[in-house]
């Protein structure tokens, strides 16, 4: 058994080896493979390899360990297996080596596995310190993105209201199979927005109702807004072909329930203010084989690690993304649109994605600038 890991981790380098020689125009390359020992940094039985092309070096890691699965492990069935997985460096920068990324992710075996369908996704910070599920804006950017996504589906025949938007909020509050829905800020935007409306102490949370206009007004600004992807879509609009109105519209929509403690699905809100500057030193892509995707599975990853002196990166859950935007699509086109715009929930969801990548594109270039850039691949 072991032995047929470790043919896969080898073919596995081997072709990364032959991609990134065949990608350049002078073919010579060099390359090495080390079986790395138990008392290695990376685990036991592990394959390290590294390529250097034009005096560039890219480095990739099989962990293939025979260690037994645990129950629920093994209940993800034989395509998805969490006990191995690959880590590589697609891209050279200033900030984290590969081994503190490598190290700050840990074991296989030591990963915590969600269904994505009942796990919250969190906002691309460093500043979060529990495990979680990452994708740009967490749930209110993919929410964001599915009512951009519906307006285009409508076309020019109907206008989308700010009532039209409070109601597919609620009613997707009561719609979604996870209990809680995300969304942050930090105190640097909440300092700003005191600032602003001249109040000491807001607490955004529940704000007295005497100031609750002028607070969701000044919300709508892109200084008083801390999820680094939602002040980027209110600030540069146009960047992602995205009108500015919707982005305001659920803004409010999301405040307005928030503040409503009358509304039931007030408590179901998570309002994450993230406390400290940016200090993140690389951007880890989480991808995940058909398996895994298909038993909708996908691992928790720690952004910041104080252990690691603080340590902090950007982490994106690519495919798991992908699984959620699968009910946002079936929500608006069956249950909003009751399909009347003869757009399918998987046409919508392929759209989804197509704008997704253009949308991680454009907060990834600011986000991550001049960063390394690596991808755990889920096995």
């Amino acid at each position: 058994m072991k032995y047929k890991f470790l043919l896969s981790c080898l073919f596995g380098l081997f072709a990364l080896s032959t991609a990134l020689a065949t990608a350049v125009q002078d073919p010579t390359f060099a390359s090495y493979l080390e079986v790395t020992s138990k008392s290695s940094t990376f685990g036991s039985d592990n394959i390290k390899g590294e390529v250097r092309i034009n005096g560039e070096t890219y480095q990739a890691i099989c962990d293939c360990s025979d260690e037994d699965l645990t129950d629920e492990q093994k209940a993800f069935g034989p395509l998805c297996d969490p006990s191995k997985f690959k880590f590589n460096q697609d891209r050279q920068g200033q900030g984290a080596t590969f081994d503190e990324v490598r190290n700050l992710v840990g074991y296989p075996t030591e990963l915590q596995y969600a269904n994505v369908d009942k796990q919250y996704f969190s906002c691309l910070d460093g500043r979060i310190k529990e495990p979680m599920l990452g994708t740009p804006g967490g749930d209110a950017g993919e929410f964001i993105l599915g009512l951009a996504m519906y307006k285009e589906v409508l076309g020019s025949e109907r206008t989308i209201t700010q009532s039209d938007v409070d109601i597919y909020f609620n009613e997707y509050l009561g719609y979604m199979t996870t209990t809680f829905f995300y969304m942050c800020t930090d105190d640097s935007a909440l300092n700003h927005l005191q600032e602003e409306i001249e109040v000491e102490g807001l607490n955004l949370r529940r704000p007295r109702k005497q100031i609750q206009n002028d607070t969701l007004q000044a919300l709508l600004e892109p200084d008083n807004e801390g999820d680094l992807h939602i002040k980027m879509l209110l600030r540069y609009p146009d960047m992602y072909g995205i009108d500015v109105e919707l982005v305001k519209m659920f803004l409010r929509a999301f405040y307005k329930v928030l503040w409503d403690s009358t509304n039931p699905f007030s408590e179901k809100l998570i309002l994450d203010v993230l406390i400290g500057e940016h200090t993140e030193s690389a951007f880890l892509e989480v991808r995940s084989n058909q398996g895994c995707t298909a038993a909708k599975q996908a691992p928790l990853i720690r952004p910041n690690e104080p252990t690691q002196n603080g340590m902090s990166i950007f982490v994106n859950h690519l495919d798991a993304a992908s699984i959620k935007r699968v009910e946002i699509a079936k929500f608006f086109t069956e249950y909003i649109n009751k399909q009347k715009s003869g757009v399918s929930p998987e046409v919508f969801h392929s759209r989804m994605d197509h704008h997704a990548l253009a949308f991680l594109e454009v907060t990834g270039s600011f986000l991550a600038k001049g960063l390394p850039f690596y991808t755990l691949n889920i096995l």
